[in-house]
């Protein structure tokens, strides 16, 4: 096997892999939210919920994972969906579409 070669799948395998981290923040990104919006579906009280969710989407830790997954979400997005009870899709797939949607980092 060339050198050329061996650089091109070596630099393939390094875009392969960035692009397989970015789509596990954004898992972990869905299923935060899915999870906040359990917590409130079920909770006694729903503010006290929301603003403790919020407290973590708001947090450094979530923003770093954010960055990680190479996304943007807006804040206000999360907590008006939180408040109207609006799920992040049905399912994993619609979920990460519709961040895809509207916070790719450009």
């Amino acid at each position: 096997m060339s050198v050329d070669i061996l650089e091109e799948l070596i630099e393939t395998n390094k875009i392969d892999q960035e692009e397989a981290c970015k789509h596990l923040w954004v898992m972990v990104i869905i299923h935060a939210l899915q999870e906040a919006n359990e917590a409130i579906i079920q909770s006694q009280n729903k503010e006290q919920t929301i603003a403790r969710e919020m407290a973590y989407f708001r947090s450094r830790d979530f923003q770093l994972v954010c960055a990680l997954a190479d996304i943007y979400i807006d804040l206000n997005l999360i907590e008006e969906k939180l408040r109207l009870g609006k799920k992040w899709g049905t399912s994993k797939a619609e979920c990460h579409e519709e961040l895809s949607q509207a916070t790719l980092l450009d």
